[in-house]
This record gives C-alpha cells, sequence and structure tokens, in this order.
C-alpha cells in the first residue's frame, strides 16, 4: 500500500467543544460525520489539554482563542456563535488558509423573544411595579404606559436578529418598522423601509424605540455615541441585544438618569461581566439581563447549531463555499 493510500485511509479528527451537547446532539454529529471518514473527540471546556488536539481538522462549538491557537492542524474552525471577533487575530492560526466560520442564524429566534419581553417590559413599567410591589406596595405606577402599537420603531442591524425581531413586533402594529444597515441597497420586506448608516442623524428624532441588534466590529464600536443618544426623543428607549461595544454606556447612563430618555434594556455591556460597583447595576429606568439572550438552554437553539453544523459540514466535504464564512479582516 503506498503511502498516500495510507493517508487516506488515516481517520479524520473533530474536536467539539461545549456542554450545550447532550446524547442526541452527538448521535446526530457523528452520524453525518462518520460517513465520510471522521472521527469526534468532545471537550467540556473551550481550553483543551496541550497537545490534545493538535491533529484536529475541523474543531467545532464553544470555542475561544486558545483552541483556536491549539488546532494547529485545522483546515475549518466553527464557532457556534454569531460574534467571532475574538477568534480573527490571524496570528492565532498556524494555517493561514484555515477557514473561519460562524453559526449566524441560530439564534435569531430566542435573541428575538428575549427582545420583545425587554420591551414590553419597559414600555409598561415593569420593573418600578415590581419594586413597589415587593416593598409592599399596591399603587400602580404613575409614570406614562406606553404602548407598541403606533410607534415608531428602528431596528439597528437588519441581519438574522434584527430580522426575527422584525417579524414578531410586527403583530404588534406599529407606526413604522425602519432598519438600518450598512448596505440600504439590500431590502428586507419585513421592515416598512430600510435605510443606510449615513442617515442614522435623520432617523434618530423619529424613534421612539431604538433597538439594536449589530456585531462588533470596528465600524460598530461607539457607533450610539453621545451626540447620537441625545437625537432620540424624550419619550424614547434604546434595547441593545447585540453588543456592548456599540454605545457609549456612560453617555446612556447619563442621559437615563437625567430622565432625557424613558427607559433602556441592555442584554450586552462593556465590559462583561461589569464590576459590582460600575453604575449599570445601580441605574434606574434600566433593565439589566447577563448576555442570555442568545443563551442556548433552549431546545430550539441547539437544534438549530446542530443542524446548522451538520448542513455545514456537508458543504465543506464536498468542496462547496461554506454559507456563514467570516471574513477576518473584516471581523464578520
Amino acid at each position: 500500500m503506498t503511502e498516500t493510500q495510507n493517508r487516506n485511509k488515516q481517520v479524520r479528527k473533530i474536536a467539539v467543544f461545549g456542554d450545550f451537547l447532550g446524547e442526541q446532539e452527538r448521535r446526530k454529529i457523528e452520524t453525518t460525520v462518520a460517513p465520510h471518514g471522521f472521527s469526534v473527540q468532545y471537550h467540556a471546556r473551550n481550553t483543551p489539554p496541550e497537545g490534545l488536539i493538535d491533529d484536529c481538522e475541523i474543531v467545532y462549538g464553544s470555542i475561544g482563542p486558545d483552541a483556536v491557537r491549539a488546532a494547529k492542524s485545522a483546515r475549518w474552525i466553527c464557532a457556534a456563535r454569531a460574534g467571532v471577533n475574538t477568534l480573527c487575530d490571524e496570528s492565532l492560526y498556524r494555517n493561514p488558509d484555515c477557514i473561519l466560520s460562524n453559526s449566524c442564524g441560530a439564534y435569531g429566534v430566542t435573541v428575538a423573544e428575549h427582545t420583545v419581553m425587554l420591551l414590553l417590559m419597559l414600555l409598561r413599567r415593569q420593573p418600578e411595579n415590581d419594586t413597589a410591589l415587593r416593598a409592599g406596595g399596591w399603587k400602580p405606577e404613575k409614570k406614562q404606559i406606553m404602548t407598541v402599537s403606533g410607534s415608531r420603531i428602528t431596528v439597528l442591524g437588519t441581519g438574522d436578529l434584527g430580522s426575527c425581531f422584525a417579524e414578531r413586533i410586527r403583530a404588534f402594529h406599529p407606526k413604522k418598522l425602519l432598519g438600518v444597515r450598512k448596505n440600504p441597497e439590500k431590502q428586507n420586506p419585513l421592515f416598512d423601509e430600510i435605510c443606510g448608516i449615513s442617515e442614522l442623524e435623520q432617523v434618530l428624532p423619529e424613534t421612539d424605540i431604538l433597538v439594536m441588534c449589530l456585531p462588533d466590529t470596528k465600524e460598530t464600536a461607539g457607533l450610539m455615541s453621545a451626540e447620537r443618544i441625545a437625537l432620540l426623543p424624550k419619550e424614547s428607549c434604546l434595547i441593545n441585544v447585540g453588543r456592548g461595544t456599540a454605545v457609549d454606556q456612560s453617555a446612556l447612563l447619563s442621559a437615563l438618569s437625567s430622565g432625557r430618555l424613558n427607559g433602556a434594556a441592555l442584554d450586552v455591556v462593556d465590559p462583561e461581566p461589569p464590576a459590582s460597583d460600575d453604575p449599570v447595576r445601580h441605574t434606574d429606568s434600566l433593565i439589566l439581563t447577563p448576555h442570555v439572550a442568545g443563551n442556548t438552554n433552549n431546545r430550539l437553539s441547539i437544534d438549530n447549531l446542530i443542524d446548522l453544523f451538520c448542513a455545514e459540514f456537508e458543504r465543506y466535504v464536498s468542496g462547496k463555499p461554506l454559507l456563514h464564512r467570516i471574513d477576518r479582516k473584516r471581523g464578520y
């Protein structure tokens, strides 16, 4: 038998990271990859013991920079999340031709549902009611309650997260549902209108509810600056389920403390986690959740993740371009 034949008969290896995989998920992965000569090794932590994944061709799951660096022979790194900015450093890759992909599309539904929850809690002033009730009171909150119906909603970021939110919030009959994206030429029928980032200054004064679904890139860092926050109407509210770096957090907290904004809800902050004495933990009119909008503690997200990986794997072994390949220079 020739050396080439021996090499072709060698088992190809996949390293999978993450504690979100149960027996059902493992079985589906193994059933998908085994016919193509792959074996799978599982790791609960995102940093494997030294040398354990040196010869793995594919690395998938809850991956950190250390796992990428340790995968010396990897040809494909697939992160089980949408944001991969921490994996875009070229110095992590022994093989510069190694493909990086994400799992965009797996979390849209759960993030959208979380966003709707945050929005309704804000508009109905549930945090204030809850505080009063726990203190022994029973009187309703006197501050004005707002409705989604008839409101002007601006969604900053019209990808999977923004689109899933738009699809669901439409049932509440907003007056206008506007999407803002980098490339306004790419239309989206889920929105009444699509405009570009360059038009943000004109859009914000006409916004009652601003929902942010942006990735963490150089272009999005600090996008909602103090100057742009000041353009929002006084009775407006802001919700961020994208990345904390997209908002000038200090300016937002100042706007809430002074009453300039009606309220805000953040599932993401900068830094994470915030210190125990960080004002973001103690500001009135602010709902804070610990980056759980896209949590994998639900059946739908887990099923989506595994289905997406298996579909991308079939494209990989067939030599087809991956649908969720990341441009490491751009960060998305």
